[in-house]
């Protein structure tokens, strides 16, 4: 999932992941991804720094709270060391400044789809069906 006030580079990151074979879902506003997010269940969420209804620290740790095993990644224009530690502070695993190389951004998601899918599998061990 990518939360980014930023139509042209959702569509974009959207192709980009696409054509990996990888289900993507794109939200303009982190109201419009919080409407959905519980039924989608992303396994990565990237959220833009800046959005146009607040910033993306709050709406990271309002996801966090809702979904503790999704992967939580900072995208920002603005590289600095300020929004990286509040950033990996609010639960981001990762920090990205854009723009993203296509090949590094999958990279990126392969490497925390494991990660995602190796905490749900823990879970799952945890239980008797």
């Amino acid at each position: 999932m990518f939360i980014d006030d930023d139509e042209d580079l959702l569509a974009f990151l959207k192709h980009a992941v696409e054509t990996q074979g990888i289900e993507c879902h794109c939200y303009p506003s982190g109201d419009k991804a919080r409407e959905v997010i519980e039924e989608v269940y992303p396994g990565i969420v990237f959220i833009d720094y800046r959005l146009v209804e607040g910033d993306g620290i709050t709406l990271m740790r309002k996801i966090k709270e809702t979904l503790p095993f999704s992967v939580l990644i900072m995208l920002t224009g603005e590289g600095n060391e300020m929004i990286a530690v509040q950033s990996i502070k609010s639960g981001a695993e990762d920090y990205l400044v854009k723009p993203v190389d296509n090949s590094l951004l999958i990279e990126i998601m392969y490497t925390y789809f494991k990660k995602f899918l190796s905490a749900v599998l823990e879970l799952n061990d945890k239980y008797i069906y």
